[in-house]
């Protein structure tokens, strides 16, 4: 597949907006939560000793659709939520890092005009002939 292919794809990565992010407490800056649902649901508590939580940025969508691949770019689907401490001279500094890390690589597809979608290579079902 080259630039400028026109394409028939069976579906299309879109971003997942799951909530899940780290509260840090305001007593104890060495302690937090990892929470969802804006601050609703607690999933684990946090003591910066090495405590994970998967994360996913992006989820794929069957939706068939034509379009003209312009470009490729790697996305991140999901990764892992590392909380640590960071050893410097004065006082310890917690940390939260992605590990672990899962990206799909995708051509940029315009299916409309200013109109785009990121889609995985392995779901580009048929390069289309042009008349």
């Amino acid at each position: 597949m080259e630039l400028f292919d026109l394409v028939r794809c069976g579906g299309f990565v879109v971003p997942v907006r799951d909530g899940r992010h780290l509260v840090q407490d305001k007593d104890d800056p060495l302690c937090g939560r990892f929470v969802t649902d804006h601050g609703r649901t607690v999933l684990q508590e946090v003591r910066y000793r090495g405590e994970r939580l998967q994360k996913t940025y992006h989820a794929y969508v069957e939706r068939p659709f034509r379009g003209v691949i312009v470009g490729y770019r790697d996305i991140l689907l999901r990764a892992v939520l590392l909380a640590d401490v960071e050893e410097t001279d004065g006082p310890l500094v917690p940390r939260v890092s992605r590990v672990e890390e899962e990206y799909a690589h995708c051509a940029v597809v315009y299916y409309a005009n200013c109109r785009k979608h990121y889609v995985p290579v392995e779901h580009i079902l048929e390069v289309e002939k042009r008349a």
